[in-house]
């Protein structure tokens, strides 16, 4: 062989050397990282796997080889975006901005994941960007129709954006796809309530409770529909079973001392029961204050210390929401004039 053919066979030895060193070292840090990922589970875990592909020269992969890599990278970084956003404490906290650059990533890799798409929908909806978050869904709708918790997620996301009839069609076609999923019916049943249908909402608050029996908000949101709608009886009884499976519950003990000292129902009224009810709580959370203020004076005057409770609910009028005040006023007046207070429903059966 001449000098000149002897030099360039020795660099295309030399080049394919490198090569195929390159290709091994590749595989090697993926093989690495898939065998992480089959038992990963937490943060740590996830940067061990994104850390091994990144080191890695998936650049001179072949094709087949360099498309498995971004895509177990993808996976990893949304994996490892979900377990940030679920620690962070603020939206634009550091821990935040760097679960929604891993979204990103993940999505930059692999346009189609459409986990990440919905990761970054409910980013968007937890700031305020309810278009933006939508139109995600809408994407992930379109990627995997035949997904339940998709169509539940832009139900839950239309009910804050007051798009009730299109959240009602959203929860429909979750529960048709998934029918024994308790969250499914409870959200419907928010919906079909604000929306003006009680009767329906009722029966989707039953549903989610015999779903789920041992959870006691299922019963709450029962009992609240029911109070609401002037099903004063069952609304009692709902109450009394969530005070079973959960004793010390603020919400239940307020609502439950609500309708005791004010409904319409004399056979079902107990004033003392009322108060005995709110002089036992204690350290009272400040978004629950005024409720707490409010049912207290309805006790005291269900009770006859009319005194007492015209002094009790001024103390609220510095708390009362505005949506609030006309009624709350009402309320005051009636106490300074030794007078009880008796609720109507607030949503009729079959009517807004």
């Amino acid at each position: 062989m001449h000098r000149q053919h002897l030099l360039i066979a020795t660099c295309i030895l030399g080049w394919a050397g490198t090569a195929v060193a390159q290709q091994t070292s590749t595989a090697a840090s993926l093989k690495t990282a898939y065998s992480i990922s089959k038992n990963a589970t937490s943060e740590s875990d996830y940067t061990q796997i994104i850390d091994q592909i990144q080191q890695s020269d998936l650049a001179a992969a072949d094709q087949e080889v360099r498309d498995y890599g971004n895509q177990l990278l993808a996976w990893a970084l949304n994996r490892r975006g979900e377990m940030r956003w679920d620690r962070m404490q603020d939206p634009d906290d550091e821990v935040a901005m760097a679960a929604i650059e891993d979204f990103r990533e993940s999505l930059r890799l692999d346009p189609k994941r459409w986990r990440a798409k919905q990761n970054m929908a409910f980013v968007y909806a937890t700031r305020g960007q309810m278009k933006e978050a939508e139109a995600l869904f809408d994407d992930v709708i379109q990627t995997k129709p035949d997904h339940a918790n998709a169509y539940f997620n832009r139900g839950e996301l239309r009910y804050e954006m007051g798009k009730l009839p299109a959240a009602i069609s959203d929860y429909d076609r979750a529960i048709a796809l998934q029918p024994s999923e308790a969250d499914f019916y409870t959200g419907r049943a928010h919906a079909r309530f604000q929306h003006g249908d009680v009767g329906p909402a009722i029966d989707d608050y039953r549903r989610a409770f015999q779903l789920d029996k041992a959870n006691a908000t299922r019963a709450i949101d029962l009992a609240d529909a029911l109070q609401n709608a002037g099903q004063w009886r069952a609304a009692a009884e709902n109450y009394r079973n969530a005070l079973q499976l959960d004793a010390q519950n603020l919400r239940t003990q307020l609502n439950l001392a609500w309708l005791l000292a004010t409904c319409p129902d004399g056979s079902l009224r107990d004033g003392q029961q009322a108060l005995e009810i709110t002089q036992g709580l204690r350290d009272i959370p400040a978004n629950e204050e005024f409720r707490y203020i409010d049912t207290y004076a309805a006790a005291l005057a269900e009770t006859g210390q009319f005194e007492k409770a015209t002094r009790v609910a001024q103390t609220g009028l510095n708390l009362v929401p505005a949506s609030e005040r006309s009624g709350f006023e009402a309320r005051v007046a009636n106490y300074k004039s030794n007078q009880r207070y008796r609720q109507s429903p607030i949503r009729q059966v079959g009517g807004q």
